[in-house]
């Protein structure tokens, strides 16, 4: 379905099929690759003319989530300028450099 052993440990952009993009860091993946296991989600939004990550879930601590792939339309590397943007953010929320760096 998608080359799942490349992107493992990069940070992806996911589409789901209900058309919600989401920038995680994606920590790995069932042996069918049928559940994908990502880190830190943050969901694309659109606020003014600016392109903005903002929390997964906004009343729940997200470290971490299991998407199974019936609800995704495509997983892709992310590109860098917003990767960093979504490190930077990452670091900046949990306080620590080493562990951002695993979100």
């Amino acid at each position: 379905m998608y080359n799942l052993k490349s992107l493992a440990g990069k940070v992806v952009t996911i589409k789901s099929h209900k058309g919600d993009e989401i920038v995680a860091r994606l920590m790995g993946f069932n042996e069918e690759g049928t559940v994908l296991t990502i880190h830190h989600p943050k969901i694309v939004v659109i606020s003014g003319d600016s392109v903005v990550l903002i929390p997964f879930a906004l009343t729940a601590k997200c470290d971490e989530v299991f998407l199974h792939t019936n609800q995704i339309f495509a997983v892709l590397e992310t590109t860098e300028v917003t990767a960093e943007e979504y490190i930077d953010l990452v670091k900046e929320e949990l306080g620590n450099e080493d562990d951002a760096e695993s979100a």
